[in-house]
């Protein structure tokens, strides 16, 4: 079958609405024969690798990853560090002096290093201590200088406003203006973020501890404070307070009034603090785990802990 000119292209184009002449073109396409060899469509190497290959590939480019980097420079890193630090003994004051207890407030607790993150050369990276007053972040890379080439260089980044916290008891007193909140008829909400191994669950495992108590204290009504816990895998969640064997999954809806409703899931009322701190640790006991590369038993879900209070008062 001959092939269609430019000269016919450009007739057929001119004679015929639009919608023809797309439909044409697509058929003199398909028809049209092939005049030179086909391209063979370019691979993506990393997916022929091994995980020898891949292990090789990347020694040899060892150089372009960041924890590489902060390793190879771990010395010149932490001089820097020490000395940014004797610089400034004391950035901007965190003081949550005339801070609204509505308004949104930010804690950072640093993990210390794990013994294989030391003995490989890791370096603290941040410098969270409350007598310093902001958080400082610091960043090791490199950069090229004129007559020396690529040199380890570090930025500090300063988060004005932040504060440290780094024991149990601080974490606690940190978020202590929430439980109040609540207690007081109104929605508190406390959002844990940070990388897999970072302490999260043990950070909140200090506040489930000391939490009830609290609340209990302060309410002034006899009814008991409700719990609902779930956890996000993916993209189900599951009942952390189901009795049933296999977790039954819940659902997430969006009700007439527009709010998010949880359903299907279990909701326990807990009389005395006690009661309500059992069964936050059985709901904390039934999150999906597995090892990590920074922890062997990382929790693999996100989980909500949502406690409603007589006042209608909520924790979540």
């Amino acid at each position: 079958m001959s092939t269609a000119s430019p000269n016919v292209y450009q007739q057929i184009r001119i004679t015929c609405s639009r919608d023809i002449w797309l439909k044409l073109n697509h058929c003199i396409n398909i028809v049209q024969p092939m005049t030179s060899t086909p391209v063979a469509p370019k691979r993506d190497p990393m997916a022929y690798w091994d995980e020898e290959e891949r292990r090789a590939k990347y020694d040899e480019h060892q150089a372009h990853d960041s924890r590489a980097l902060r390793i190879q420079n771990a010395e010149t890193y932490s001089r820097a560090v020490t000395d940014f630090l004797s610089r400034n003994p004391a950035t901007t004051s965190s003081s949550e002096a005339g801070v609204s207890s509505t308004a949104a407030r930010v804690f950072v607790r640093a993990r210390p290093l794990f013994s294989n993150e030391a003995e490989r050369g890791e370096w603290n990276a941040v410098s969270a201590d409350p007598a310093l007053g902001d958080v400082v972040v610091h960043v090791g890379s490199e950069r090229m200088v004129a007559g020396k080439g690529i040199v380890p260089s570090i930025g500090h980044q300063v988060y004005p406003g932040v504060s440290s916290v780094i024991t149990d008891e601080e974490v606690y007193g940190s978020v202590q203006y929430l439980l109040q909140t609540a207690i007081d008829g109104g929605r508190a909400t406390l959002f844990c973020y940070g990388m897999t191994g970072s302490g999260k669950t043990h950070s909140m495992s200090g506040i489930h501890a000391r939490a009830p108590a609290e609340l209990f204290a302060g309410l002034d009504s006899a009814e008991p404070i409700q719990l609902t816990a779930y956890e996000l895998v993916g993209k189900k969640c599951f009942d952390l307070l189901s009795d049933e064997a296999n977790k039954p999954e819940v659902f997430l809806r969006i009700g007439e009034d527009g709010n998010t409703h949880v359903c299907g899931n279990t909701q326990r009322p807990a009389a005395i603090a006690s009661e309500l701190q059992q069964m936050l640790q059985l709901a904390s006991g039934n999150r999906e785990t597995a090892a990590t590369g920074a922890n062997l038993t990382s929790s693999r879900s996100h989980a909500v802990y949502q406690l409603l209070l007589p006042g209608k008062g909520s924790f979540m």
